[in-house]
């Protein structure tokens, strides 16, 4: 399970940019019977991305209504990493002004997931994308 580089952002706003500090509603609930769950029709949550998952992870909750933006990698801009660590990257995508592609729709991408046991070890994890 990871984290994917995308944006989530709301199912009519025109965008172009990150829209940083915005809140998404995420009411497309996979697993109602998750004990996480439990009673919880709808999600808020500020500066989402969305979750790659290994083939046994459960997804919880899913993007929609929302939608997916990807940074447009003509406009990527890359800073150097300061201190430099030899073990590290030399550079880091530097933020503020990345352009992104048009956003789309997808039904089965999820911001929050479970991993069992026997994909990370001894325990379970759950992850948020945000």
């Amino acid at each position: 399970m990871m984290f994917r580089s995308d944006v989530i952002v709301g199912p009519e706003d025109p965008v172009e940019r990150k829209q940083f500090d915005r809140i998404q509603s995420f009411k497309s609930i996979f697993a109602p019977d998750h004990p996480i769950l439990k009673g919880v029709s709808e999600l808020y949550i500020r500066n989402c991305c969305s979750l790659y998952l290994e083939p046994g992870c459960r997804p919880l909750v899913g993007v929609r209504p929302n939608r997916i933006i990807e940074l447009d990698p003509e406009s990527a801009k890359y800073s150097p990493v300061i201190p430099f660590s030899p073990e590290g990257p030399l550079f880091k995508l530097a933020a503020g002004d990345q352009s992104f592609l048009p956003p789309y729709g997808v039904a089965k991408r999820a911001v929050m997931a479970e991993a069992p046991p026997g994909l990370c070890g001894k325990g379970k994890v759950i992850a948020i994308g945000s």
